[in-house]
């Protein structure tokens, strides 16, 4: 009999290291943040700095909004993960120099600027898995920023642009290249987020190292299916200076 319980004792132990070693086989690492070499843990941020690098644009049917410049506001920052768990960053938007085309005349954004709410972005892959993107989001709700516009002609002097943006990630060169898996992400002082029109309608997202293709929510505005175009350059920063630190998305 205790040769039974002993054997049956073993026979446990075995199941619960094969269930335990196949856990482990299964789990999927997700895309982080690593800063000179070292990953920003789980409750460590660090100041990024964003400014466009060519023209932003919405555009919605006949309706477009096209923004000289964008930049980060003050407290963006990236957002430190653990192991299975995607490297974030939380952040503000800040257009300026935007004119409007296609909603009337006279008409022109108010103060030809436009303030995102709170956003945050998530790393993740694209749905094939072969490169890197960011998923960009609201905090809160689905409005990712209110466009107003001032004169007589407008056809409407407000629309929520609503949805979730999907950028790609490139290497600041020239050209800027695509990062493409699975060759290892070089470090470098700086990157480019590229919001093409042909944005990601799913993408490959890790949580708790378990990998689901999520499908993204469209872009909305002037009450239509709109698209995001834009590239923006993001680098390191202390209380507002760039840095020549070296960082990366995933190692």
């Amino acid at each position: 009999m205790t040769r039974l319980k002993t054997i049956g004792l073993a026979l446990l132990a075995l199941f619960v290291f094969s269930a335990i070693a196949a856990t482990a086989a299964q789990a999927e690492e997700a895309p982080y943040w690593s800063i000179e070499g070292t990953r920003l843990a789980a409750g460590k941020t660090f100041e990024i700095l964003g400014k466009s690098t060519e023209k932003q644009t919405l555009t919605a049917g006949a309706d477009k909004v096209e923004c000289e410049k964008v930049e980060f506001k003050s407290g963006t920052v990236l957002l430190g993960s653990n192991a299975g768990e995607p490297g974030k960053s939380d952040e503000g938007l800040h257009y300026t120099k935007c004119k409007v085309a296609g909603n009337g005349t006279p008409c022109e954004v108010t103060n030809e600027e436009v303030n995102s709410e709170p956003l945050q972005n998530e790393l993740a892959y694209a749905q094939n898995k072969t490169s890197l993107v960011i998923e960009v989001f609201p905090i809160k709700g689905k409005i990712l920023a209110e466009l107003k516009f001032t004169g007589s002609g407008c056809s409407v002097k407000s629309t929520k642009v609503t949805g979730v943006a999907v950028a790609g990630i490139f290497t600041d060169a020239t050209p800027p290249v695509l990062l493409e898996l699975p060759t290892p992400v070089a470090q470098a002082e700086s990157f480019l987020l590229k919001i093409v029109p042909a944005s990601h309608s799913h993408i490959w997202l890790i949580k708790a190292g378990v990998g689901t293709e999520v499908e993204t929510e469209e872009v909305d505005g002037f009450g239509a299916e709109a698209t995001l175009a834009g590239t923006i350059l993001v680098l390191l920063g202390v209380h507002g200076t760039s840095l020549t630190t070296k960082w990366s998305p995933l190692l």
